[in-house]
């Protein structure tokens, strides 16, 4: 007589995030999170409050996600909520990600002994002393800490002294079948160029980010009247939302450009807007690392992207792509300029960006290098309990 083998159930994953705005972060972690074997891992989302704009995403994927409401209260009340959680949900393992929730829960987790691993998303040195003070005493509670870039990792050294043992590498990713294989019919892209306020034959220069002060649009702004000089066709578009939109808007009347500058908004599908632009733009003065720059290399597009963060690590400065000195107006109107007029360089760069994004940023390998952490660190603690 056989005995067959009982299958166990998943593991319970619990992730806690701020909240689920339509982020970097918080996108990249919905699509890590969505593509782990379901016989491995079931997880629960668990945010703090605010936006919940990506709750769907996680639900239609059959994640379990709860609001805190904490996210404005301190220590205590938001580690005895997620306490609350792991009881409640019988969770194996958590995962954290931002800040604050990279305090929280790493604390919550080690007092109910359970595995963490905390990802950073963005580069450290611009979160102020307390910050940095506090997100390294708690990461340290953190049996793995999953950096997005190699930069990441060289900041976590200097600011918080981690061991390296702790730290991995797992960098950001994009779905190649997705974005290299999108391409709008001319019908298509008539329409959208036309919806836009742009000709058939207009030049378009654009970006995709929020409208923050990190994302560089004063200084591709102020650059925009040097390229119409040399580009008198050339219009910009800016695809994103945010707090600087006023100002920005501004900027365009004083400078006489608003005819010039279209202000496309939000939108959940950014392939189409990303297709009609003729080079690509990124004038962050900060960044981790940049999941739309990810996307436009996998369409071929050429790129111009400052030095800053995490970008070094996508673009090789005239091999696949232009980099230039973040806060520079000069260099961004002389980029743009040289570029546009040398097509075979252009499309060289597109080739070449793309075949890097497909070779080192698919998105389902960075999942399965993921969830081979995750699964280290429960079945290493499974071992250490029955031990």
């Amino acid at each position: 007589m056989t005995h067959k083998t009982e299958k166990r159930p998943p593991f319970r994953l619990l992730v806690v995030i701020n909240d689920l705005r339509p982020g970097g972060a918080e996108l990249t972690t919905c699509k890590l999170l969505n593509r782990l074997e379901p016989s491995l891992f079931s997880c629960v989302v668990c945010y703090l409050g605010g936006s919940d704009e990506l709750k769907y995403l996680y639900e239609n994927n059959g994640h379990k996600v709860l609001c805190l409401e904490t996210r404005k209260k301190g220590v205590l009340a938001n580690t005895r909520e997620i306490i609350r959680v792991i009881r409640k949900e019988n969770i194996d393992i958590v995962s954290t990600h931002l800040y604050p929730s990279n305090l929280w829960g790493p604390l919550a987790a080690k007092l109910m002994n359970k595995p963490v691993i905390s990802s950073l998303h963005s580069i450290l040195s611009h979160k102020g002393i307390k910050g940095l003070m506090l997100e390294g005493l708690f990461l340290r509670l953190s049996d793995k800490i999953r950096v997005v870039a190699d930069v990441i990792k060289k900041d976590v050294k200097k600011y918080y002294k981690i061991p390296q043992k702790k730290i991995v590498v797992i960098k950001n990713g994009r779905s190649p079948e997705k974005f290299t294989q999108f391409k709008l019919q001319p019908d298509e892209k008539k329409n959208l160029k036309h919806s836009l306020g742009l000709s058939d034959d207009s030049i378009i220069i654009g970006m995709v980010a929020s409208l923050t002060p990190q994302k560089g649009h004063v200084y591709l702004l102020n650059s925009f009247t040097k390229i119409k000089q040399s580009l008198p066709e050339v219009k910009l578009l800016l695809v994103g939302d945010g707090i600087l939109y006023q100002q920005l808007h501004n900027i365009t009347k004083e400078r006489n450009i608003s005819k010039d500058v279209i202000f496309a908004g939000n939108h959940p599908d950014v392939r189409g807007f990303i297709d009609i632009m003729d080079i690509f733009i990124l004038s962050s003065i900060r960044e981790g690392l940049c999941n739309v720059l990810i996307e436009a290399m996998m369409m071929k597009k050429p790129i111009i992207a400052t030095n800053v963060g995490g970008n070094k690590e996508l673009i090789k400065n005239k091999e696949n792509g232009m980099l230039i000195e973040p806060y520079n107006t000069t260099s961004i109107a002389e980029a743009v300029i040289s570029l546009y007029n040398n097509k075979t360089k252009m499309r060289q760069f597109g080739e070449k960006a793309q075949k890097v994004a497909v070779t080192h940023f698919d998105i389902n390998r960075k999942a399965i290098e993921f969830q081979n952490i995750l699964l280290e660190l429960v079945r290493s603690d499974r071992s250490m309990r029955t031990s």
